[in-house]
């Protein structure tokens, strides 16, 4: 049998009899015995997949779950992983997120493949779970800006004033 709440003793009597065969005068015996079931500390299981995506120009990522078979308090650490450096978590609710905004076109990750790789530990204060987690930096649609100057000075009846020039930061995109 399972048993997961420390605090309840699980506790059986069993009898057990014993026969003998029909040729030999079918005595009989017959004892209680008691058993009892000791809980046994579980590891904490995650129930977050460990596939996440995360939007480009924000810090959130994901909340993390996990919980301990024996209802005990899960605390988060940052265990591993290549881009680790780049992860804070929240000890008591598991919100993963990046330290710094992380963007598309110039992707921070260690093989600059926009999948960011971490490893976070779940523990229960006596054992613990690691989980890799990779995370997909999303794209996000950036409002395009301009980059020629602000203001002109210019002649009367000229037919030009000034070029304007505008830049979108999503890579590919053209303006009109």
């Amino acid at each position: 049998p399972r048993h997961e709440r420390p605090q309840v003793l699980l506790s059986y009597t069993v009898e057990l009899v014993v026969r003998q065969s029909k040729s030999q005068g079918r005595l009989t015996a017959s004892k209680a015995v008691a058993v009892t079931v000791t809980n046994v500390d579980e590891a904490p299981v995650f129930a977050t997949a460990a596939t996440l995506n995360a939007a480009e120009q924000g810090t959130a990522v994901a909340t993390l779950v996990a919980s301990d078979p024996e209802r005990a308090a899960i605390a988060y650490t940052i265990a591993g992983g290549a881009d680790q450096a780049l992860f804070a978590i929240n000890a008591q609710t598991g919100e993963l997120s990046f330290v710094s905004a992380q963007d598309y076109q110039n992707p921070g990750d260690a093989d600059h493949d926009r999948v960011y790789e971490v490893t976070v530990r779940a523990s229960d204060g006596s054992l613990h779970t690691d989980r890799a987690f990779t995370v997909t930096l999303t794209d996000v649609n950036q409002t395009p800006g301009f980059t020629s100057a602000t203001t002109a000075s210019v002649s009367e009846n000229v037919a030009s004033v000034m070029t304007v020039t505008a830049q979108d930061p999503d890579a590919g995109t053209t303006l009109t």
